[in-house]
């Protein structure tokens, strides 16, 4: 196991223990980010006054490394709620229908698509 793999693992350790806490979080990326990044914060010991801080203070501590990526919370979000039901929200299972959905209406597609081309190759002279 690599050292990505490492800070993966931790950072879905960090993201089940905020989504067991905090049901709002389970359906809302932007909350989870907030959590995670304000623990963060905590954890290096650096003091967040979100009253002197700006935008650009909070993408350059993701650019340096001292907060974690939002796609890494988000990847860390899907993987959890994959592996552990209790961290699921209300959206995951209507997302789940929905792809079945979207599966099924792939398939149909594709298969009118293989008989239409079947159907001019055998009608071509």
């Amino acid at each position: 196991m690599n050292v990505r793999d490492d800070r993966l693992n931790n950072m879905i350790d960090m993201v089940k223990y905020v989504l067991e806490k905090n049901d709002e979080a389970k359906d809302n990326d932007i909350v989870l980010q907030k959590v995670i990044h304000y623990n963060e914060y905590k954890k290096k010991g650096l003091d967040y006054n979100i009253q002197q801080r700006t935008w650009i203070d909070h993408l350059n501590d993701i650019t340096k490394g001292t907060i974690s990526r939002p796609e890494t919370i988000r990847r860390a979000r899907r993987k959890c709620q994959q592996l552990y039901p209790t961290t699921r929200g209300k959206k995951y299972d209507s997302r789940k229908a929905n792809q079945s959905k979207i599966k099924n209406t792939l398939r149909q597609a594709e298969s009118k698509k293989t008989q239409e081309k079947t159907q001019t190759t055998i009608w071509k002279p």
